[in-house]
Parts: structure tokens; C-alpha cells; sequence
């Protein structure tokens, strides 16, 4: 199994900033371990395992007993231009992976469904209660995670998933919701990456980077042309920093129009008690969300890792769910959110093209069969490989 730490071409490793962000990881779960609950404090990602730079998050991963009723923030902003976030494990979920140890194919299902083998790969640990069992039990659950029969069937899972989003590609170009089928793409060609990185001893790292990472393993043919096809499918290949940063810029001015447009909305239905519930929730994790809110993509465009940010903010981040979260605030589920929020009189017209702009999808029928196509064809050389 490969598991050495590749770098993205431009990027960089601060070990004083990596310094620093241990120091405040350990601050914090001093203050969080007081409470009654807390099994154990993990520091994951960049910042326990490299490479750290001006973009990295610190990311704590908390195990709390299933009892644990007491508010974690999901994420905070700092005036150092850091963003901390906080993952809560419970217990339980820990336990159901445990129970499938020597059942490769439920355990190897269970990494794919809460993915901590990759989060937590490379983990320190900062706190753990001294009556629990996790801090052994942990590193040996994890292990799992690089048998190569375990890797086989992770990979599967993510090539039957990478199928599921291509179908519902095709059923939404059937139904000539095409701007649908072209988001379904951007989520294929993300899942048909995982896949293909995975078969490679990949444990996946760094959302943000993950189209610079895959470029790492060039010359590999099977990577080449998923790479060619993730930087059509998202709209890349014109891509220059500007432009980037500009996408950049606009996605914080967007996150105005959405707070406008929530209260616009609230506005209209006062008087639909179910409506103006979620848009009153809407807005008030809206606006936590939103407190010294910074662009933490632009520190990556400066190293010129400039693929990587506008892939998350496209097909990866929660900006591409804007449509389903919207039309939640107003209607029923739809099967295709996109062509229905563009479509609704009930949005304003700046909430609408403020989305479209950054989103930057296609229109054209035969240019998501064409990606259809090649997607297949990748996924066909995965399984045979």
C-alpha cells in the first residue's frame, strides 16, 4: 500500500503554522474535555498530519457517548484567517464498525458510508478518557482501512455510486432537465476520482486540492483522461487565477444575496407556520455561518492551486446545493432542484443568475452525453483494473 504524503504541484508546508494550529488544538480541547460526555479529542487533517499552509483548516474530530446533548460549534472563523471545525463522532458509530471486524465486506461498507478511515488517517491524539477503551481500539479499527480487500471493495462501492449518479445524469437529460444532469456529472466525476485514487493507495486528502493531487499521479493514462474530463465537466480549462479569484470574490457577495433573499422570502410566508419556521432556521444558521466570514480559498489561489477551490465551490462545497436548500425553505423534495428554482417566480431574479454565474453549467444535451460517455469508459477501465 502507497501512503506517501504527495505534495500538489504549489503547495507548500509550513511547519511553524502547523506549530501554532497544534497549540490552539490543544487550547480548545482543554476547554471541550470539561464537559461530561467527551471520550475523546482527535486533531486530523492537514494540521496533525501535513502538509500545512496559509488555507488549512484545524480540524478536531470529538467522540461523545450517544448521551451527549451539549452544542459543539460545527465550524468558527478567526481573525487569523484560520477556520476551526469540529466533527462529532458518536460513540455508537464507532462501535458499528468495531462489530464488523473479520466482515470485510460490512466493514469495508461502513468506511464508505462514514468515511473516518480517510478523515482520520494520520490522527493525534489529544485527549482521551482514561476509562475508555477507544484509544486501543481506534488505531486498530483504522487499520482496516489499507487491507487490499478492504480497498477492493471501497473502491466498488464508489464505482456503484459513480453508476447511480450517471444514471440519474442520463434520466434527467430524458426529462430535459439538463442543467440537473450536468450537476450530476460534477458529482460523478468527483465519486469516479475517490475510485480511481483509492485502486491507487490513496487514503483521500484535501477536498479542496483534489484535482491538483490526482494530476500527481501523471502519467497514469486512467488518471490523465479523468483529470481532462473533471476539468471539462467543472469548467476549468479556461480557468486563470483572475478569473478564479473573481469566482472567489462573488461567492462572497453571494452569501448577501442569500441572506436578502431569506428574509425576502420570510417575508412572504409569516403566515405559513412551516414555512416561516424553516426559513427563521434558515436564516439564523445562515447568519453563524456568516459571522467573520472570510475567503479561505484565496490563500490557495496565491500558491496557484487554482483548480482545486473553484471545484469545491462548484460541485463540492454547499453552494451547489443552493437549489435543493431553497426550494426545501418553500416546497415539497423535487427530483430536479435546479431546473425548479430556476424556474420558480417565487425567487428573485439576483438570487437566481447570482448562482448561475458562479455555477457557470451548461445547457447543451449533447455535451453531458459526450461526458456520459467517457465517465463509462473510465468506469469500465476501473473495474477491469
Amino acid at each position: 500500500m502507497n501512503r506517501r504524503m504527495i505534495l500538489a504541484k504549489g503547495e507548500v508546508h509550513h511547519h511553524w503554522q502547523q506549530k501554532a494550529l497544534k497549540k490552539r488544538a490543544h487550547q480548545i480541547a482543554s476547554e471541550i474535555s470539561k464537559q461530561k460526555g467527551i471520550i475523546g479529542i482527535l486533531l486530523s487533517g492537514s494540521v496533525a498530519r501535513g502538509p500545512v499552509g496559509p488555507s488549512s483548516d484545524l480540524d478536531l474530530h470529538i467522540v461523545v457517548l450517544d448521551s451527549f446533548i451539549d452544542e459543539l460549534p460545527e465550524w468558527s472563523f478567526r481573525t487569523d484567517g484560520t477556520i476551526e471545525n469540529l466533527h462529532r463522532i458518536p460513540e455508537s458509530l464507532l462501535g458499528q464498525g468495531w462489530n464488523l471486524i473479520n466482515q470485510n465486506s460490512d466493514l469495508a461498507f461502513w468506511f464508505y458510508q462514514t468515511r473516518l478511515g480517510d478523515e482520520l488517517n494520520g490522527y493525534e491524539p489529544i485527549f482521551w478518557d482514561p476509562s475508555s477503551a477507544w484509544s486501543e481500539r481506534l488505531p486498530s479499527l483504522l487499520s482496516y482501512r489499507t487491507y487490499p480487500s478492504i480497498v477492493i471493495q471501497l473502491s466498488r462501492f464508489y464505482i456503484d455510486h459513480s453508476s447511480q449518479l450517471l444514471l440519474r445524469a442520463q434520466k434527467a437529460l430524458n426529462e430535459n432537465a439538463i442543467m440537473d444532469a450536468h450537476q450530476e456529472l460534477r458529482w460523478a466525476v468527483q465519486t469516479v476520482m475517490i475510485a480511481a485514487l483509492i485502486q491507487r493507495g490513496w487514503i483521500i486528502r484535501g477536498s479542496k486540492k483534489r484535482i491538483e493531487i490526482a494530476k500527481s499521479f501523471f502519467p497514469d493514462p486512467v488518471i490523465k483522461l479523468l483529470v481532462d474530463v473533471a476539468l471539462d465537466v467543472v469548467g476549468l480549462n479556461s480557468i486563470t487565477r483572475k478569473k478564479a479569484s473573481g469566482i472567489c470574490q462573488a461567492r462572497l457577495i453571494y452569501r448577501d444575496i442569500m441572506r436578502s433573499e431569506l428574509y425576502s422570502l420570510l417575508s412572504t410566508y409569516t403566515c405559513h407556520k412551516d414555512k416561516s419556521k424553516k426559513l427563521s432556521h434558515a436564516i439564523k444558521v445562515h447568519e453563524q455561518h456568516n459571522a467573520g466570514a472570510f475567503d479561505y480559498y484565496q490563500a490557495l489561489i496565491q500558491q496557484g492551486l487554482i483548480l482545486g477551490p473553484i471545484n469545491h465551490i462548484r460541485a463540492l462545497s454547499s453552494f451547489s446545493k443552493i437549489p435543493t436548500s431553497f426550494l426545501s425553505y418553500v416546497f415539497e423534495e423535487t427530483e430536479w432542484p435546479i431546473d425548479d428554482f430556476l424556474s420558480s417566480p417565487v425567487f428573485s431574479d439576483a438570487i437566481k443568475n447570482g448562482w448561475l454565474r458562479i455555477a457557470e453549467l451548461t445547457t447543451t444535451n449533447l455535451e453531458c452525453c459526450n461526458w456520459i460517455e467517457k465517465l463509462y469508459y473510465i468506469l469500465n477501465k476501473l473495474s477491469i483494473g
